[in-house]
């Protein structure tokens, strides 16, 4: 989630393919089920803000907890922090994106 623009696709011969050379794909075909990526560059500060809403709502007393619904809805909630801290901004909170079966 911190890192800059790990689901943008450089290669625009490849847009059409099922995968695209990207680190959110990437993680999802070494088999984790969801994975929140950018598609910029995206601010230190806000990510690490970011990721850790996004941790705080996926943890329970079992540890964490990342069913499809709960993952997409903790990422929500997360972002929308971030937009409603930053409303005229987009470009701080817009960027990131949840990718998951």
């Amino acid at each position: 989630m911190s890192a800059c623009r790990t689901t943008y696709t450089a290669a625009p011969d490849l847009l059409d393919e099922a995968t695209h050379l990207n680190l959110t794909n990437a993680f999802q075909l070494a088999g984790f089920r969801h994975v929140v990526g950018t598609l910029w560059e995206v601010d230190d500060v806000i990510s690490a803000t970011a990721a850790k809403s996004l941790y705080a709502a996926l943890s329970g007393a079992a540890g964490l907890h990342c069913t499809l619904s709960l993952s997409a809805a903790a990422h929500r909630t997360s972002v929308l922090a971030v937009r409603d801290e930053f409303p005229a901004t987009p470009s701080l909170w817009a960027g990131y994106l949840h990718a998951g079966a």
